[in-house]
């Protein structure tokens, strides 16, 4: 139970869906899919290790993204978001992803 583990699977999980689907998902019609199911089970379980994991937050947000739920995913991004501020740093992909949940409304 390793949250970096956890959050490699994850995002490793996420990015071989979005190479499956990449047509659908680019057509506005992302796909439900075994490999999102997983990628979102390893971001809440590294959420578990650490409920402060900003790359875990961030990474779910992704996932809820394509599961066009995107109030969720705004407030898990924003969640990562002021987590990396409360520690001095940015999170640029995370303000990234923020701008695209606020495009795909």
């Amino acid at each position: 139970l390793d949250a970096m583990v956890l959050n490699l699977r994850g995002y490793h999980e996420k990015n071989r869906y979005m190479v499956r689907h990449w047509p659908a998902i680019q057509a506005g019609r992302p796909p439900t899919n075994a490999l999102l199911l997983r990628a979102e089970r390893c971001f809440f379980d590294a959420l578990l290790v650490d409920p402060d994991d900003c790359s875990a937050l961030n990474g779910l947000a992704n996932v809820l993204i394509f599961e066009r739920d995107f109030d969720t995913a705004e407030f898990f991004c924003r969640r990562a978001i002021a987590l990396a501020r409360r520690d001095g740093q940015r999170y640029p992909e995370a303000e990234h992803d923020l701008a695209l949940i606020r495009r795909a409304r």
